[in-house]
């Protein structure tokens, strides 16, 4: 498989990611859409747990566990 790499403006600084390249079209991202390439909402997402009192720390397990993925806390 194919492996495509993105780039997203993410709070102030870019974000590469890589992404499978699915040439029939059958895949439908469910975090980060197709074309898109600013991360909005789950900045906002993120904005509103630390607002919350959510320590970063917690913040990257939150992530891990609902979406599978780690995120750096520093």
């Amino acid at each position: 498989m194919d492996i495509v790499l993105k780039l997203l403006k993410y709070l102030l600084e870019p974000l590469k990611i890589k992404v499978p390249r699915d040439r029939k079209a059958e895949f439908e991202p469910q975090i980060i859409k197709k074309c898109q390439t600013i991360l909005d909402e789950f900045e906002h997402q993120i904005i509103a747990l630390y607002s919350k009192g959510i320590t970063t720390r917690d913040i990257q397990e939150i992530l891990s566990e609902m979406y599978g993925f780690n995120v750096s806390h520093h």
